[in-house]
């Protein structure tokens, strides 16, 4: 993972105003900002780099591999939750809030490693 190229990302997201997606969405937060650049810490560098996804919301990092994924979702107020989408036409998937940033590695071990 290339973890200066991300944050790079990041700090471009910082910069959108108001408008950015041509539906009136407003900047992305600081806070919002601030704990993506924790998330991105706590990342494990042997997986590959996330798709970076600013929304309405806040930021989404998204890992996709086979049938699988992991959406990591950075939203208003510093939450942290996830979607783990196990097979493909996201037949079962499960929304969870994150306790502790080390699990979004044991996520992407899951998607990665199969364990």
């Amino acid at each position: 993972m290339n973890k200066e190229k991300i944050l790079a990302e990041i700090d471009k997201i910082a910069l959108l105003e108001k408008n950015w997606d041509g539906y009136d969405a407003g900047p992305i937060s600081k806070k919002i900002i601030d704990k993506s650049k924790v998330v991105l810490e706590h990342l494990n560098d042997k997986y590959p780099d996330p798709i970076l996804c600013p929304s309405c919301y806040g930021l989404q990092f998204e890992w996709d591999h086979g049938d699988n994924g992991v959406e990591v979702y950075v939203e208003d107020g510093g939450h942290v939750s996830y979607l783990k989408v196990d097979g493909p036409n996201i037949r079962n998937w499960e929304e969870v809030q994150v306790s502790n940033l080390i699990e979004i590695n044991w996520l992407l071990n899951w998607l990665y490693d199969g364990e």
